[in-house]
């Protein structure tokens, strides 16, 4: 398996961790911020995903 391989889905697996803890989220602020990290682990899947 390749670096950019292996990068490419524990990326994917903190992804699915931050999916998992958006809908457990109580606050209006945190919901934010976890929405954020849960956008910019997509793009960074998407550009590793259109780089093979």
């Amino acid at each position: 398996m390749t670096y950019q391989r292996k990068v490419y889905l524990l990326l994917i697996r903190e992804l699915k961790h931050l999916e998992k803890e958006y809908m457990q989220c109580t606050t209006e602020q945190v919901r934010l911020h976890v929405q954020e990290d849960i956008l910019l682990l997509r793009e960074a899947i998407m550009i590793i995903y259109l780089n093979k």
